[in-house]
């Protein structure tokens, strides 16, 4: 006799993937009724041969289609349903986009599907982006996509043939009284009503974009995914189309809140919007029209869940994760984790709770990832406004870096596009860099650094005794030699609460032993690593003695032939404290919002200009890289009053505030903050974290987010 199980799931992204049937196997399998209304019954009973699963699932989109075929053709026993709101050939949307990549994973993992959409899809080869003109075709990125509707067909179709059951407008508003099942998988999309019933345990969080969107339609010919901006009395918007058919396209427009708003967007119809945006995109519709299908306009949200699954209860696809479309992944990771989910049931066919946990934990830091590079195109759609007047080629070489491509991975493609990109700019990039000595100290090192560049900055260097991070720190004068011979720049900061640390090589902040060390002092009582030593709140007499202190080093390195100093504010040093809302809890004119924050650093900020007349740049944490800290709001703001004080430049780092921030370090990790405070801000910025060669270099300076970078001496790959 087979065992029965019930499976429950719900359609999402499209799930790719094809395994083999489990060998045969003995099994005792016992009953276990599950919290929340959803019943693991199984009989107790032992039983040789496959173990046949009951699987409802809920919602017959791509990924509740696809994950019956992936479980049919696993294990033909199973019993398998489907249960679809809408009839067989409802569908919503236009047309469905998977990169070359995606195709070909598709075509190792299932044949049969691959050829059956590979048939139906259209294919090119680039991606073009329009701008004032301009026309910039990048080869070498490969995509194919199909009409939404013939992939729903074939799935169906292969599902029917599988012996599939399918009941379509048959709505699941509630999975807890509708069904019991052994297994729930909830890929019910972004509405997800299983995550909706336990959200108490998988503690979701939705975060609703700043940009509004409408997905239409159109009936001219495309021959690649193309990007377009447009401009009128409202404001910019923005345009995303990709070919699914000969004569069919998917058109996306998006524009941010304030446009929408100025339009009066809230109260289109989708008449109304086809014929508003008919107008704004006529030029490059060439009389042609927009499609509407529920074409509202939207706001995106991002979904993140605490957990994926409870007890016999799991998400794929939109409902645990989304991530924005302009990164076009969410049916790509909806198919990677149906594959990854049937893998890992195989895998623990008896141990439903320990599959659920493998899957996540090889699931989670792919998506996380994706996640991330999600985030940054979607800050660059949400901020366009502000790059839409700049010359063609910096304006299509910033939007195509937004994200995952970088100048070595361009090249790789489309190294003519890259030099095109390069001739308008007219940039000497290698004028740009910076490189900083090593952190532990390497004079000569630095001397080889500076005579192969125009500028070269040593390592972090203390302004007084007090200042010091360890007891090996430099001083100013160890450099006379070769400031009088190159053009040098000196890093100063006051090491605060990170102070009073054994050298670099015993390790970073570990204290040295307290008849060692020296009193630390910070904007307020927080320690910087639980072992450190609690430093003192300032007083302003401290205050006073530090800005001193700042001072006379500035004078000092002037009169020692310095060109260029960088005022360390951030990574948790003294100044940095008073920044953030993390370690500064002052309640005197020195805490609270970022104004009064800035007080001091801005203090010190003017005792060194009045006594430096070279360069002048400004380190701050740009972000914390942690919860609770600095916000967007207050680093531009920042950024702008270090500016209207004497700062020449600002320098984006980030993170390091406290020992608990996680900086997702990695190439180039933070230009995006250099360029918000370049862009949004109106301040020269330069550029800092990942920054390891020349060509990232290239990526950082021609997109137009910093004016210079610093050249990381650790590679990060």
């Amino acid at each position: 006799m087979n065992c029965g199980w019930r499976i429950a799931l719900s359609a999402g992204g499209l799930v790719l993937g094809i395994t083999e049937a489990p060998a045969l196997r003995r099994s005792r399998m016992g009953v276990r009724v599950y919290d929340g209304g959803f019943a693991a019954v199984r009989s107790d009973l032992t039983v040789l041969g496959w173990a046949a699963v009951r699987i409802a699932c809920i919602g017959g989109g791509p990924a509740g289609l696809y994950f019956s075929i992936l479980a049919k053709r696993a294990n033909p026993a199973h019993k398998i349903t489907v249960y679809e709101r809408n009839r067989p050939d409802d569908t919503f949307g236009f047309g469905v986009v998977f990169s070359d990549a995606t195709m070909d994973f598709l075509a190792q993992q299932d044949r049969r599907t691959h050829r059956e959409l590979t048939r139906r899809a259209t294919r090119w080869d680039s991606f073009t982006v329009i701008h004032r003109g301009r026309v910039d075709r990048v080869r070498g990125v490969g995509f194919s996509a199909i009409e939404r509707r013939q992939l729903l067909l074939v799935l169906q179709q292969q599902a029917r043939d599988l012996g599939v059951k399918l009941l379509f407008q048959h709505e699941v508003s509630d999975p807890h009284t509708h069904l019991t099942a052994d297994l729930v998988i909830g890929s019910d999309g972004v509405n997800s009503a299983v995550r909706n019933s336990l959200a108490r345990y998988l503690r979701p969080h939705v975060e609703v974009g700043p940009t509004h969107f409408s997905w239409l339609g159109t009936d001219r010919r495309f021959d690649s995914l193309t990007f377009f901006f447009e401009a009128n009395e409202h404001g910019c918007f923005g345009a995303h189309v990709y070919p699914f058919a000969p004569d069919r396209a998917t058109f996306i427009v998006e524009t941010d809140t304030e446009t929408y708003q100025r339009a009066g967007a809230a109260t289109f119809t989708d008449a109304d919007t086809t014929a508003y945006c008919e107008r704004l995109f006529a030029g490059r519709l060439g009389g042609h029209r927009l499609l509407s299908n529920r074409s509202l306009w939207q706001q995106f949200r991002t979904v993140r869940c605490a957990t994926w699954h409870h007890e016999n209860v799991v998400l794929i696809g939109d409902a645990a994760h989304t991530a924005h479309f302009s990164v076009g992944s969410g049916t790509k990771m909806a198919m990677e984790d149906a594959l990854a989910l049937s893998r890992v049931l195989e895998r623990f066919p008896d141990d439903v709770p320990r599959a659920l946990i493998a899957f996540e934990q090889d699931r989670r830091p792919r998506v996380q990832h994706i996640q991330a590079m999600a985030r940054t195109s979607f800050d660059w759609w949400s901020t366009f406004r502000h790059y839409v007047d700049w010359p063609a080629a910096r304006f299509s070489f910033h939007f195509i870096t937004r994200s995952q491509f970088r100048w070595d991975t361009l090249a790789r493609r489309d190294d003519c596009y890259l030099s095109s990109v390069e001739a308008a700019a007219g940039i000497d990039v290698r004028s740009r860099v910076i490189p900083v000595e090593p952190a532990a100290g390497d004079l000569n090192e630095l001397a080889r650094l500076a005579a192969a560049h125009p500028l070269s900055l040593t390592r972090l260097l203390p302004v007084s005794d007090q200042g010091r991070v360890s007891p090996d720190d430099g001083r100013l004068d160890d450099y006379a030699h070769l400031a009088g011979s190159f053009g040098l720049g000196a890093q100063l900061s006051h090491a605060g609460p990170r102070g009073a640390c054994l050298p670099r090589r015993f390790g970073l902040d570990r204290p040295l032993p307290a008849a060692e060390a020296w009193p630390l002092y910070a904007a307020s009582a927080v320690r910087y690593t639980p072992a450190s030593a609690l430093p003192h709140p300032m007083n302003r007499s401290d205050m006073q003695r530090v800005c001193e202190d700042f001072a006379e080093a500035a004078r000092r390195a002037a009169l020692l032939g310095f060109r260029f100093l960088q005022l360390h504010f951030g990574h948790g040093y003294l100044v940095g404290t008073f920044i953030s809302p993390l370690t500064n809890h002052r309640r005197d004119r020195y805490g609270g919002d970022i104004g009064n924050r800035m007080r001091f650093p801005l203090d010190v900020l003017e005792a060194v200009r009045a006594g430096f007349p070279g360069e002048l740049a400004v380190a701050i944490s740009a972000t914390d890289w942690q919860g609770g800290g600095l916000t967007g709001t207050d680093m531009l703001a920042a950024a702008r009053l270090l500016k209207d004080r004497g700062a020449d430049f600002v320098t984006a780092m980030g993170g390091q505030t406290t020992s608990q921030s996680k900086p997702p370090y990695g190439r180039c990790f933070q230009m995006h903050l250099a360029g918000r405070i370049q862009n949004e801000a109106a301040v020269p910025a330069i550029a800092a974290g990942g920054i390891t060669d020349l060509d990232d270099v290239r990526t950082v300076v021609l997109s137009g987010r910093a004016e210079r970078c610093l050249l990381d001496a650790v590679r990060h790959t």
